[in-house]
């Protein structure tokens, strides 16, 4: 027997209200006051030979409003019993089903989600009319199309019709659990069942959280669950998991190097397959992946020239597989005419021809031979002094170059400076303070640098210095060292750094020697600008590096990188992004244009302190907001989440293990005969009820009859008494 109401706080009312009658029973009976009087003794003694009838009458009257109590308590509870399917009786049943909506279930010629809708129908098909049935689509978003509404086979038709395709999205167990155990919560029939047709995604049913299985357990208290996974024609599977900038220049008039990342998210061997590149639209370039093993993943990249300036979209795209949804990844190369960067430093003065000192190296291999007005990258160089003069914003990058103070204005400057999007490189050197640095550009709350400094090491070995370590980081400014020879960069050398413990988002890109010493550092979040920190000098004090090849090259990539701005990053479906709008007022309305060419209006907002609207994006793509005369275009550009393109599924055998401890039934075939064979409950209420009713009645019809009879009894025996007292009086 289950209950669909609450069995503590009914089972609670109802020992109150039985408690009451029998209560005010024994209090009743304590409440005797003797009258001495001598006719009563009589009386007494008449009565002593009733008095156990009373009684017995008594309790049985007791005992009916106890029970009467009792029996509308629990017809509150609504019990309900398991009966056969041939039994006659109330046996409503409620339905909630859930389809994965998630892009895996897109998988195969004839999709996993068109096998799951037909699962739906199935399930549908067992049903009568009006039983209250909700279906919901289950992924990252989950999507109600029915809820608790009465069956009617048409309109249900109607709307299984309408489901094509899946989402663009992942799954997320844990929440549509939940949102599936609030839709059984509201269903108050008999019987109650819960269906979950899904493709058994490894990824997502192998090793359920606490959390998914905990939400299971209390499902399957309230319901019966069923798992319906659908089967799969294949599970062959590329996707592009990564597509961006790698090197090169991003002005006009220049060239850049992208990369594509392809990984076999199959069970199988795949090969033959193409990735071609796309730039606003137009087909730049097209290469062969090769041969992947099943979890291989491989880089192709390609090259690509600008002319305009503007953002170009570009597009990597694999050939055709069994899953569309993750066969293209987007991005936004923001084409500059030139970077303009601001070089703070604190060797200004000190810096001489015979012997360079501070930026003199860094500002040259930014330069290059470039002086004009057409340069690629624009240097200012200032002494820190003179910073005062200068407005941060009118530049794209800044770099502080072993500034020895900074002050807390200087650091609000440069909070807001990297917030708004501009690009910091600090190189330390022996004149800066750790103590101020880590106050004013390393706190806990928001820190600008990635590193909090703690003291200056040096190489006292025998040796020419630490030399770069193998490298570990996948950071594009990694791979431009990773592509140099090993015998060139074991040529740079470091006598002196400073130590550094990487703050909670901070990212080592180059470390020196064993590894212990971080050499470059960024932000793993780059909503709050782009920061790279270099622990040793950007001239010849402390290393070699400025004479090495590699320092020009990492200069002119890190200034490339650092004046993307923000709103170039990629985002992804489903989750929401904020695209900064600098210039705009918090209320402004903004039109965003989808990757389909629909407009919305959406209106701007502070987000983390900068001004942004704050999109959805529900396709892949890019996404845009429009140039107007006051204010510049921005775009985002959208990509799956593609933790989703893993499609290895198991079997309903292997779904039986990962929750053999779990309240759940498996059933791959026969799911109609196995819900009309399993189909029971009958509700008990409107009975219990009934006998409540009959209780109430019944105890007041025999309490009358007993008071009537009560008292023509005693009158008997009064009119006895008064007899016998006056046939004694006439004796006498």
């Amino acid at each position: 027997m289950s209950f669909l109401n609450s069995l503590p706080l009914w089972s609670a009312l109802a020992a109150i209200g039985v408690a009451v009658p029998i209560a005010i029973h024994l209090w009743s009976r304590s409440q005797k006051f003797e009258t001495p009087w001598a006719a009563m003794e009589l009386l007494k003694k008449a009565m002593i030979a009733r008095s156990q009838k009373i009684q017995v009458e008594d309790y049985v009257l007791l005992v009916l409003r106890c029970l009467t109590i009792l029996l509308i308590a629990l017809a509150l509870l609504r019990p309900t019993i398991n009966v056969s399917a041939g039994t006659g009786g109330d046996r409503s049943v409620g339905v909630v089903i859930g389809i994965d909506a998630s892009y895996s279930m897109n998988h195969g010629e004839h999709s996993r989600f068109e096998k799951a809708v037909g699962k739906a129908r199935e399930i549908l098909s067992t049903l009568g009319e009006g039983d209250p049935v909700s279906l919901v689509l289950m992924s990252k978003h989950p999507k109600v199309l029915f809820r608790r509404t009465g069956y009617e086979p048409e309109a249900f038709d109607r709307g299984l019709k309408k489901l094509r395709k899946a989402s663009a999205y992942p799954l997320g167990v844990e929440r549509n659990l939940e949102r599936l155990h609030e839709l059984v919560a509201e269903l108050k029939t008999a019987s109650r069942e819960c269906y979950i047709i899904t493709d058994a995604q490894v990824s997502d049913w192998q090793g359920l959280s606490d959390q998914a299985r905990n939400s299971l357990q209390r499902l399957g208290e309230q319901s019966r669950v069923t798992l319906v996974p659908v089967s799969p024609d294949g599970t062959e599977n590329l996707a592009i998991t990564d597509f961006a900038y790698a090197a090169g220049s991003l002005q006009s008039g220049g060239s850049a190097r992208f990369a594509a990342r392809v990984r076999n998210a199959g069970s199988r061997t795949v090969g033959g397959a193409i990735v071609e590149f796309l730039a606003n639209g137009k087909l730049k370039s097209r290469q062969d992946v090769g041969r992947l093993e099943p979890g291989e993943r491989r880089s192709v990249s390609f090259f690509t020239s600008f002319g305009a300036v503007g953002d170009v979209a570009l597009t990597a795209r694999l050939s055709k597989d069994d899953l569309l949804d993750d066969n293209e990844r987007h991005a936004i190369a923001g084409i500059q005419s030139s970077i303009r960067v601001l070089c703070i430093d604190g060797d200004f003065a000190e810096s001489t021809r015979e012997s360079p000192r501070g930026g003199y190296y860094l500002v040259r291999a930014l330069r290059l031979k470039h002086h004009d007005e057409q340069a690629p990258i624009k240097v200012t160089h200032i002494d820190a002094s003179d910073l005062f003069r200068e407005k941060l914003s009118d530049y794209d990058v800044v770099v502080m170059i072993d500034v020895p103070g900074v002050s807390e204005d200087l650091g609000k400057r440069l909070h807001q400076f990297t917030d708004g999007g501009g690009g910091l490189l600090v190189f330390l050197g022996s004149k800066v303070d750790p103590k101020r640095y880590n106050q004013c550009l390393a706190s806990d709350e928001k820190p600008v640098l990635p590193a909090r400094l703690v003291e200056i090491v040096q190489y006292d070995e025998s040796g020419e210095g630490w030399q770069i370590a193998t490298l570990k980081s996948d950071h594009p400014l990694a791979q431009v060292v990773g592509r140099l020879p090993a015998d060139l960069t074991a040529t740079a050398r470091f006598d002196k750094t400073f130590r550094v413990v990487p703050v909670k988002d901070g990212q080592s890109i180059l470390e020196l020697g064993d590894g212990s010493l971080p050499l470059l550092l960024t932000h793993r979040d780059e909503w709050a600008g782009r920061v790279l920190l270099f622990t040793s000098s950007a001239d010849r004090s402390w290393n070699n590096f400025p004479l090495h090849p590699l320092f020009a090259i990492l200069s002119q990539q890190s200034a490339t990188m650092l004046s993307r701005r923000p709103e170039m990053e990629k985002g992804i479906v489903g989750e929401p992004e904020a695209l900064p709008l600098p210039g705009h007022m918090i209320g402004d309305e903004v039109t965003v244009t989808d990757p389909l060419g629909a407009s919305a209006p959406v209106k701007a907002t502070l987000v983390k302190g900068a001004v942004a609207c704050i999109i959805t994006p529900e396709t892949p793509g890019v996404y845009r907001i429009a140039l107007d005369s006051d204010h510049a275009a921005a775009a985002v550009a959208a990509n799956v989440d593609t933790a989703e393109s893993d499609v290895r599924t198991g079997d309903a055998i292997v779904l039986r293990r990962w929750v053999e401890d779990l309240p759940v039934e498996v059933v791959s075939e026969g799911l109609a005969d196995s819900a009309l064979n399993r189909r029971t409950g009958r509700d008990l209420s409107l009975l219990l009820l009934a006998a409540g009713i009959v209780c109430f009645f019944g105890q007041g019809l025999l309490a009358n009859y007993l008071s009537h009879r009560k008292h023509s009894d005693v009158g008997e025996v009064v009119a006895s008494l008064q007899g016998r007292r006056v046939a004694a009086s006439r004796r006498y």
